[in-house]
């Protein structure tokens, strides 16, 4: 009878272990920055955008995960971020909203160091990592009923 219950639970007891861990914790930062040169690139030119809010958004459910704002020098850092699939979404002071690449958070690899310039709505096809988001598509109790 313990071996049954043995040969029942040691199976269970391992299967729990393997899936603690593949949860695993990581970050995600970047630099948000006024390109001024055009380069695409974040280079000694370049001025850092301070109070860009920058939302970490969890895929696919386009779930909220954490929201921040740039610091002095244009930076930001999510960190405790558990593995998976994400975008970001930047809100420029300007109004303007665009969103990442989608990019995976996982043990194997670590998420891209971003440099996400300022951009237009007529500079945005230069920038092909970056899109522009509607805001009425956007969630969020911030989001105005009057949004276009």
């Amino acid at each position: 009878m313990k071996n049954l219950i043995l040969a029942i639970i040691l199976p269970c007891f391992f299967l729990v272990t393997a899936l603690q861990a593949q949860d695993g914790i990581g970050s995600v930062s970047g630099t948000v920055f006024d390109d001024t040169d055009a380069t695409a690139g974040l280079s000694g030119d370049d001025a850092p955008v301070q109070g860009a809010k920058v939302i970490l958004i969890k895929l696919p459910g386009k779930e909220e995960v954490q929201v921040l704002l740039t610091g002095e020098d244009g930076t930001f850092n999510f960190g405790n971020v558990p593995f998976g699939e994400y975008e970001i979404r930047i809100e420029y002071i300007s109004g303007l909203v665009v969103s990442t690449e989608s990019f995976v958070v996982n043990g194997d690899t670590s998420a891209p160091e971003f440099q996400i310039p300022v951009i237009t709505e007529a500079s945005a096809p230069l920038y092909t990592t970056l899109r522009v988001v509607n805001p009425a598509n956007t969630r969020g109790d911030e989001v105005s009923t009057f949004a276009p």
